[in-house]
């Protein structure tokens, strides 16, 4: 008797061993199906440039780096670090 008992045990301990394992995998897969959804936000920005005079363009980047001629691009900005 005390042989069947103990067989019986080792059974259900097995089997809540494969629950348990079973139900972690069953979890993981959820997790990641869910995380692999993204969530899409609209966003809307404005902005308002008025140009006046040509200084209004060159000014504020000559600071930050030097105006060349190139070709037959005419003027272009070159940055002083990249």
């Amino acid at each position: 008797m005390k042989a069947a008992n103990r067989r019986k045990e080792i059974t259900m301990n097995r089997t809540k061993s494969l629950a348990s394992k079973l139900g972690f995998v069953l979890g993981a897969a959820l997790l990641g199906m869910l995380s692999g959804h993204s969530t899409c936000a609209e966003v809307s920005v404005e902005v308002g440039v008025a140009i006046h005079a040509e200084s209004d363009f060159y000014e504020p980047l000559t600071p930050l780096g030097d105006w060349v001629v190139v070709g037959s691009y005419g003027r272009c900005w070159r940055p002083a670090r990249m």
